[in-house]
């Protein structure tokens, strides 16, 4: 009997047929393996569930959600040094997971090393121009690290376009907006003190945003006080933010006039802050400025040096401090040191309420003192042999030997979300200072014949007093574009007593 051949093309059928079958036991199975992984990382049994995963992978099977869940796995575990590894092999070995490669992206920008989110992501960009996640990240870190507000806006307008609604994408380009807006602050204030020195302010500051390297000022005040005589002063800077090194650095250069005399000085400063964390700063400037703080002050020009470093530790929480100690170089070398330290600890710690206590000091010192005798009655007055001769630092305050050691106490007071009340108060428990005073130690002789000055002799005493700041400050936010500030400070040093009343209108132009 002849025997009958099957068709060929049915041979393919059933072989086809059996080796699918067989694929699909295969899938069964490892998918059910999967599985289990998971179950066992959600129930928190990560290294029982990573050896699952390992024995799937050490089969040669080459697929996104293996990785992906073993990727998973390694982070859960804690384990990171391993996990960059693992992903970076993985991305390697199979470039065309870009599931994969997200995950990787969404685990170093959850770590905040923004520079390799960042490059993964780009590399992800091209493939998936339209992925929310990913413009949205996109546009986080470029404004987060100071890049250009125009390209963060540039990845959100992307979600936009296609979302409407995008609440994430809709809020951050809200807050990127009005945080770098043009800001216009008009200013006007009162200032006078005892000795006496009495003027009116009226100013203005302007200031824009570009990128964190690029953020331009400008700001003008001008002076007025009795007898038509004017002070004005203008100013321009950049300040430059580098925030992958948490470093900012303000350059600023100006120009002040009196109106007494044509002559301009310039002025400038170099300032430089260092995030430490924990919110530790360190900071230090390099600078030369204009010195408008005494009567004599006003007649001459004086533009003292300073070098300055500083360590602060601001925090609304926690304890915050400040340490400072700086050096202004007067005419003829004449050096001015201070040392300054103030810590405030909350005591009270509500919504609506903080309260803070704590320690200041201060320790200052020149190395020659300015004091000098007050204009004398023409004609003379010839004075009693050890009579005290009225004088007055002049051209500028030089306190020798001065320590100061103080209480603090701060109170804010937050009025509802728009609205907040500071006040802060510095009471001088104890403060001793080389007082200058010049004496007459001369002939008794009648007459009117000038007083020869070498029988004025300068002596320091020892004086205790008890200085006092007090400063009042009200903030109200009418909208987010508008807001004003309005403070009063008071000052009891040695020699003055000062009050001092501001108003700043302060407008965002967008």
């Amino acid at each position: 009997m002849q025997r009958i051949k099957p068709p060929r093309a049915l041979i393919i059928v059933v072989l086809s047929f059996y080796f699918l079958h067989f694929a699909q036991g295969q899938n069964s199975e490892f998918y059910q393996k999967l599985t289990q992984a998971d179950k066992l990382l959600n129930e928190g049994q990560i290294q029982e569930a990573i050896l699952v995963l390992s024995n799937l992978k050490n089969q040669g099977i080459q697929n996104e959600d293996l990785s992906r869940l073993l990727g998973k796995a390694y982070y859960w575990s804690k384990d990171f040094p391993k996990t960059k590894e693992f992903f970076k092999q993985e991305i390697s070995s199979n470039p065309e997971f870009l599931e994969l490669q997200l995950d990787y992206a969404r685990i170093r920008y959850e770590f905040q090393e923004w520079e390799a989110a960042e490059q993964l992501l780009e590399a992800l960009y091209p493939k998936l121009p339209k992925h929310p996640e990913i413009n949205q990240k996109l546009a986080e870190i470029n404004y987060w690290t100071g890049g250009s507000k125009e390209k963060s806006l540039e990845f959100l307008e992307r979600i936009l376009s296609e979302y409407p609604n995008n609440p994430s994408a809709g809020q951050l380009k809200e807050e990127i907006i009005s945080q770098t807006a043009p800001l216009l602050s008009i200013q006007s204030g009162y200032y006078s003190d005892s000795q006496p020195l009495r003027y009116g302010i009226i100013g203005g500051k302007f200031s824009g945003y570009q990128s964190s390297k690029l953020q331009p000022f400008i700001r003008i005040e001008n002076r007025f006080y009795a007898e038509n005589q004017r002070i004005s002063l203008l100013e321009l800077g950049n300040k430059l933010a580098f925030p992958s090194s948490k470093t900012t650095l303000i350059l600023t250069g100006g120009l002040v006039q009196n109106s007494r005399f044509n002559e301009l000085d310039f002025t400038y400063e170099a300032s430089l802050e260092q995030g430490l964390g924990k919110g530790f700063f360190a900071g230090a400037a390099l600078g030369k400025e204009a010195y408008l703080y005494t009567l004599a002050s006003l007649e001459e020009v004086i533009s003292p040096k300073l070098a300055q470093i500083s360590l602060e530790r601001k925090s609304e929480n926690s304890w915050m401090g400040k340490f400072q100690a700086n050096q202004r170089t007067f005419e003829s070398d004449n050096k001015l040191q201070m040392l300054s330290l103030w810590v405030l600890i909350p005591i009270i710690k509500s919504q609506s309420v903080k309260f803070y206590l704590g320690y200041s000091g201060t320790l200052a010192d020149t190395d020659s003192v300015r004091f000098e005798t007050v204009s004398m009655p023409s004609p003379p007055i010839r004075p009693s042999f050890g009579e005290l001769i009225p004088g007055a630092y002049s051209p500028y305050f030089t306190p020798i030997n001065q320590s100061i050691l103080g209480a603090l106490a701060k109170i804010s007071l937050d009025l509802g979300e728009s609205q907040n009340i500071s006040i802060t108060g510095n009471y001088g428990v104890f403060a001793e200072i080389s007082n200058p005073n010049i004496y007459y130690f001369g002939p008794e002789t009648p007459g009117n014949a000038p007083i020869n000055t070498e029988n004025m002799v300068l002596l320091f005493n020892t004086e205790t007093y008890n200085p006092v700041e007090l400063k009042f400050e009200y903030s109200n936010t009418f909208s987010e574009r508008t807001s004003i500030n309005l403070s009063y400070q008071y000052q009891k040093t040695i020699f003055f007593d000062s009050h001092f009343v501001a108003f700043n209108l302060n407008l965002k132009l967008y």
